[in-house]
């Protein structure tokens, strides 16, 4: 019974919000803290979840701090091209909702 009660309340923690929002924030933090280079598997799941244009951003300076971009990995030039064409909707999709201070 007890397990069942601590597995219920442990459940509810994985799947609120708040704690989904922070995994979701975690992730692109890694990237700007990171002393290594994450594969090209992983920074392709980050293109699917990236939601907004800093999320696009840090993705693609993590690919330039580590300079992959042209560097003869096509894994890696395909997730940065694909990243930098979500950036440019994202950004215009932002300004339409004027939710940035600047526009393009």
């Amino acid at each position: 019974m007890i397990n069942g009660i601590l597995k219920s309340i442990f459940d509810g923690y994985k799947e609120s919000e708040v704690t989904k929002r922070r995994m979701y924030e975690s992730s692109f933090n890694d990237l700007d803290e990171t002393e290594f280079l994450f594969s090209s598997a992983y920074l392709n799941q980050l293109y699917f979840s990236a939601k907004t244009a800093d999320d696009c951003c840090t993705i693609m300076n993590y690919l330039e701090r580590y300079q992959c971009v042209d560097a003869g990995i096509e894994s890696y030039d395909e997730i940065y091209y694909q990243t930098a064409a979500k950036l440019k909707r994202k950004l215009k999709e932002e300004e339409r909702r004027g939710s940035r201070g600047y526009s393009f």
